[in-house]
């Protein structure tokens, strides 16, 4: 996995994986979580064979992702990849993303489909037993009129052409986790949701993406972006895994002089402390409700990691830089790693500490490039901190080293 994602470029994409093995590098699932964030990829798994249960962590890579995990039998891995038919497609937008724990008692979802979808995608993994219903009440069935499905034993997925305008509504219930995901293809997206921090050189000033995971209890700032016209009214929001919402955001449009452009969001957003979903809604240019949302989780931390952004190193010559910890919240073990693309890494120091509340440390990263590497060459280093306790706390930052 690590491998596949640093081939995506910084448009982000979709990951789907087919495998009949259980996971056999477990220790590599932070820092395969951070290259998806970073290269904004969902990962969409489809687990087949008998090799034991599957891991909870694969299911944890796709919800946090954005993407789902499929449980399928081995000789449904063709009607599998009509998924990714489904998913890659012009205009492509995401309109709901849910994950949940199912009960015996069914729970209904409303999912709003509005004027300018022309196709809408409901995807639902964790049951085979999901049903999906249109504005007028009728059961959408494989065999429908522009009804297209994939027939896989570990969920249900329809894609509908030409989708009435409305309230559709999918109804889910038995035992275990579900992931539901709707998409579709429209000229309404709602392209990305950063949280940004203020960087760039001298008369390059500007905000830029943050480097890892948001802090919680805290004020930070968001841009988000929207594709112009096609909606008359946008309110951000943020909602947790199972759609609730949890906060209305009030952003304010940044206004441009050039007509056709993204239109551009920004303000200020207190994280909670547990993990949410970016969503908006509104009114489309025909006053039909309509919703996106951006399905990768966003989990803020109370710990934080402070590192250069950049630094020149030579060849053949010993480099090392320091790096800050911090911890906001209760009182915890931490561990700390490196990870770069060069394999330059030498040695950091120190590699596990315990911090207080408010207290930080400082830690060390040596390097050290081949007398041979050639000059301009580029090594993005990331320092993931995880807490070593129950907690689940971690973060990270990436640093970016040039060779001179």
């Amino acid at each position: 996995l690590p491998i596949s994602l640093e081939k995506f470029d910084e448009g982000g994409g979709e990951l789907m994986v087919y495998t009949d093995a259980t996971a056999k590098d477990l220790g590599q699932a932070f820092s395969v979580f951070n290259l998806a964030l970073e290269h904004d990829v969902e990962i969409t798994l489809m687990l087949s064979g008998s090799c034991s249960p599957i891991d909870p962590e694969y299911l944890r890579l796709a919800r946090e992702t954005g993407g789902q995990a499929f449980v399928i039998a081995e000789n449904e891995t063709f009607e599998a990849t009509k998924l990714a038919d489904f998913a890659v497609r012009p205009d492509s937008v995401d309109i709901a993303h849910i994950n949940g724990t199912l009960s015996a008692t069914p729970v209904t979802y409303t999912i709003p489909v509005d004027s300018t979808l022309t196709t809408v995608t409901f995807s639902v993994s964790g049951t085979d037993g999901a049903i999906v219903k249109r504005p007028d009440g009728t059961t959408v069935q494989s065999t429908d009129a522009n009804v297209s499905s994939a027939n896989i034993s570990g969920g249900n997925i329809f894609s509908i052409n030409d989708p009435a305008d409305g309230a559709w509504s999918v109804i889910v219930s038995g035992d275990g986790e579900f992931t539901i995901k709707v998409i579709g293809e429209s000229p309404l997206s709602f392209s990305s949701f950063e949280v940004v921090e203020v960087g760039g050189g001298s008369g390059h000033e500007g905000y830029f993406p943050i480097g890892g995971l948001p802090l919680a209890g805290t004020v930070n700032k968001v841009v988000a972006d929207l594709s112009p016209g096609n909606f008359n009214s946008a309110q951000f929001e943020l909602r947790d895994p199972n759609g609730a919402l949890l906060q209305t955001l009030a952003l304010s449009e940044i206004l441009h002089d050039e007509a056709g452009t993204i239109r551009q969001y920004f303000g200020d957003v207190t994280f909670p402390t547990v993990p949410v979903l970016a969503h908006v809604t509104g009114t489309d240019s025909n006053g039909q409700t309509f919703q996106r949302v951006v399905p990768k989780r966003i989990k803020p931390q109370t710990v934080e990691v402070t590192a250069p952004l950049f630094s020149e190193i030579y060849p053949g010559r010993d480099f090392s830089f320091t790096a800050q910890v911090t911890n906001h919240g209760a009182a915890d073990t931490f561990t700390i790693k490196a990870t770069d693309d060069e394999s330059l890494i030498r040695k950091i120091s120190p590699s596990a500490f315990t911090l207080n509340t408010g207290e930080t440390i400082n830690v060390t990263v040596n390097v050290k490039a081949p007398a041979d590497i050639p000059a301009g060459s580029m090594d993005l280093v990331t320092l993931s901190v995880a807490s070593s306790g129950a907690s689940e706390t971690n973060n990270f930052a990436v640093i970016e080293l040039m060779i001179v």
